[in-house]
């Protein structure tokens, strides 16, 4: 629980769990003798993020800086924000690791999937004639996926040398899959040399740039022209 929450939504759950199957380990792989280790590993688990501003769901007041007769008027200064959830990570994992001649090469291979719901916004704008500019919400869902490999290699293991190659690729993308009408999608412009324009688009990746396709340049005066 977390008192940042109203009392609707102040309690999350979040479960996790793991697996792992070491193929070496099975009778049909004892013939296989330059396989060291085989494992397949599988995991779901799920972890929340909390707010990071205090009494977000009071309606907070202040008094304005003057006074009229004496009396100072008093206006709200906060939204009561009731219905704020908590940010929930999905995280999902495929994993395989593989060691090979005595340990002389290892090899892991992570696939991964980490879908965030109900993302935070700080200050996401409104339209003024609410009384407030701008409001904290839950204003999305977005997808952080991709796979890393990694390869580590030992050719030479004696007393005075060791010699080892290592080798990491990877791919990662951030993927938007739902975003608030709220939300501000597009921002700079193709028309000024060197600007691009962004565009938040859903199902494509977070913070893609665009701009107009074009044939080339005029060479010359007379090109331009005609």
């Amino acid at each position: 629980g977390n008192s940042r929450f109203g009392p609707a939504s102040r309690y999350g759950l979040f479960p996790s769990i793991s697996t792992r199957w070491r193929v070496s380990g099975e009778k049909f792989m004892k013939k296989i003798k330059w396989i060291n280790d085989l494992s397949i590993r599988l995991s779901y688990g799920q972890s929340g993020n909390a707010p990071r501003n205090d009494y977000t769901y009071y309606s907070q007041y202040n008094s304005f800086g003057w006074a009229y007769q004496g009396q100072s008027g008093v206006y709200q200064s906060s939204i009561e924000l009731t219905h704020l959830k908590w940010e929930v990570i999905h995280g999902q994992n495929l994993g395989f690791n593989l060691q090979m001649f005595k340990n002389k090469i290892n090899v892991d291979l992570d696939i991964y999937r980490n879908r965030t719901k109900d993302l935070f916004n700080y200050g996401l704008q409104i339209p003024t004639y609410t009384g407030f500019s701008s409001v904290d919400m839950n204003y999305g869902v977005l997808d952080n996926q991709g796979w890393e490999l990694n390869v580590m290699t030992k050719v030479v293991n004696k007393k005075k040398i060791t010699v080892d190659f290592n080798f990491n690729i990877a791919q990662n993308q951030n993927i938007i899959r739902e975003v608030s009408p709220f939300y501000k999608t597009q921002n700079g412009d193709v028309t000024t040399n060197g600007s691009y324009m962004t565009l938040l688009q859903i199902n494509n990746p977070f913070g893609s740039i665009y701009g107009y396709r074009y044939l080339g340049v005029y060479k010359d005066v007379e090109s331009t022209i005609a």
